[in-house]
């Protein structure tokens, strides 16, 4: 039997046999005699045969994704290049492995000892191989030193093979200062044209305190556009936007960025960047010859910390999403595969707080319209990359794998119930009523919690002292004014033992799914209703 202390009580339970009853049972130690008094509790658990995790939806896009390589785990993956019929998997620390088609892993570059990385936005950031490699035998990287004793973004040049990265034949191409350890960009890209294009943020803070991103004298907060097929470190494209303009550095292509956070160029040359933004909007961008893309004078389509602004000669980005719906995106490619027809033309990108996997399309109007495609992962994307076989991967920081988006083939489409009573949840009398000893505030809200366990099976305790809640499981909690129910969320363990969030907005009796992130009027103001960022908080952490 464990204990727990609840504000002035004892909280025992007795998780028993799955065929045994769970007794909870709080007991008061406020008596005049100081003995034990019992205050509430069940004395048999609760049937419940209704509210359990229900088959984990899917969409009509009807993707998955898919672990390749399955053994294979590297440390907060950053970027993947295809050699040949291998994969080069860059490690954020510095470290760049090969990985064959059998899952055999052999280390080709270890450059941890020049790259300062402290687990923050700094670290090996990106590279890329020159694109008639390995006959031009050369990769380019992008990483944080600070050999110099100020934080530096360093672009370097090595020789190497399809196995090896010959590292004392480093060549510094270029370095820029860094003010702060965070938005420093990062990602390397040859274009269409042969020229290496790079993404720098704007110099970190919060709302671009050193105004970088308007400022043409700095490459930060720029996308820069060089030549290094020549004799000196590189050269500036004779059709840069800004060559031989007075007080602009020659090698911007474009500005206004924040954090350009991956980028790629389609099969029309269209390039496509996602850039971060500060607290909330993230952005897509058709990033183009001289293009002011609005940082700080912009977030997203919005004036950035002003009711008004002037947005002439910005150019607005073709897409956005608020935070509501993530907060981190990933930019990544328009899928050109043969594996899953559906998809093709489609710009598929991602964020790495939610998972979240979307695509980006175009209706007739020429209104580029968003499609959810896995509402969560169940990864936290750092990058994509396009294989040898032309299909799209993904890295995943948690655990370090390797990821392929796949069709679900001929799987039935699943769908969530659209309303709590079709969830089986509705009626609580089945669940058992929980607390908890520090409630986190919620705008005044009341609110109420049941756990419901599927009938024959029982919580276990792990290891670690953690509770172990069986597939099927349910977490449901309300939220209230004045006995008005506003929002019910539940927490489900699908069947393939991970978690997954649902948000329900109540209506008279009963409560209505919420498929994309809402706001609505309450008696005390606007209440938010998320859509499907619950394990933005709700993690494996």
């Amino acid at each position: 039997m464990a204990a727990r202390y609840v504000a002035g009580m004892w909280l025992f339970l007795a998780c028993t046999a799955a065929d045994s009853d769970l007794q909870i049972v709080v007991e008061d130690d406020s008596g005049e005699d100081g003995s034990l008094a019992a205050v509430w509790g069940y004395e048999t658990r609760p049937i419940n045969s209704t509210c359990v995790a229900h088959p984990r939806p899917t969409t009509e896009a009807a993707v998955k994704l898919t672990r390749v390589f399955p053994e294979i785990e590297i440390a907060i993956p950053i970027a993947m290049l295809v050699v040949g019929d291998e994969f080069w998997i860059v490690s954020k620390s510095g470290f760049v492995y090969s990985v064959a088609l059998d899952g055999t892993r052999s280390q080709v570059a270890n450059l941890s000892d020049r790259v300062f990385d402290t687990g923050y936005e700094v670290g090996l950031l990106g590279m890329a191989l020159h694109p008639n490699f390995p006959a031009t035998p050369y990769i380019f990287a992008n990483f944080t030193a600070t050999e110099s004793g100020t934080l530096t973004s360093r672009i370097s040049r090595c020789e190497a093979t399809p196995d090896e990265v010959f590292r004392d034949t480093e060549q510094i191409l270029l370095e820029i200062e860094q003010p702060e350890d965070n938005h420093n960009g990062g990602h390397v890209l040859f274009g269409p044209d042969g020229y290496l294009y790079l993404g720098f943020g704007d110099g970190g803070g919060g709302g671009d305190p050193y105004e970088n991103g308007q400022d043409l004298s700095t490459l930060l907060g720029k996308m820069l556009r060089i030549d290094v097929d020549v004799e000196t470190a590189y050269d500036i494209p004779v059709d840069n936007p800004f060559v031989d303009v007075f007080g602009v550095r020659p090698e911007i292509w474009a500005y206004g960025l924040r954090n350009p956070w991956r980028y790629s160029f389609d099969h029309a040359g269209t390039l496509w960047v996602g850039d971060v933004g500060q607290a909330k909007w993230e952005e897509i961008d058709h990033v183009k010859r001289g293009g002011n893309y609005g940082w700080n004078v912009m977030e997203g389509m919005h004036c950035y910390d002003a009711e008004a602004c002037d947005t002439s000669g910005l150019a607005l980005p073709v897409a956005e999403y608020a935070h509501s719906g993530g907060a981190s995106i990933v930019g990544g490619v328009v899928y050109t595969g043969s594996a899953i027809p559906g998809l093709r033309g489609a710009y598929l990108y991602s964020d790495t707080l939610t998972g979240e996997l979307s695509r980006l399309d175009v209706d007739d109007t020429g209104t580029y319209v968003s499609t959810t495609l896995l509402e969560d992962s169940g990864i936290r994307p750092t990058s994509f990359a396009v294989g040898p076989d032309g299909e799209v991967y993904l890295l995943d920081y948690l655990d370090g794998g390797i990821w392929r988006i796949d069709a679900v083939g001929n799987d039935p489409i699943v769908e969530y119930p659209t309303t709590l009573s079709a969830t089986g949840c509705l009626d609580t009398t089945s669940l058992i009523a929980y607390d908890v000893i520090s409630p986190l505030w919620s705008d005044g809200a009341e609110k109420s919690r049941w756990l419901a366990l599927p009938e024959g099976t029982s919580a276990e305790v792990g290891e670690d002292g953690e509770w172990v809640l069986p597939i099927g499981s349910v977490v449901r909690k309300d939220f209230e004014y004045g006995g008005i129910p506003v929002e019910t969320r539940l927490l489900e363990r699908h069947e393939d033992g991970e978690w997954a969030g649902y948000t329900f907005r109540w209506e008279g009796a009963d409560a209505a799914l919420v498929e994309s992130a809402e706001t609505i009027e309450t008696a005390t103001g606007p209440w938010t209703l998320p859509a499907g960022q619950c394990l933005q908080c709700h993690s494996s952490a």
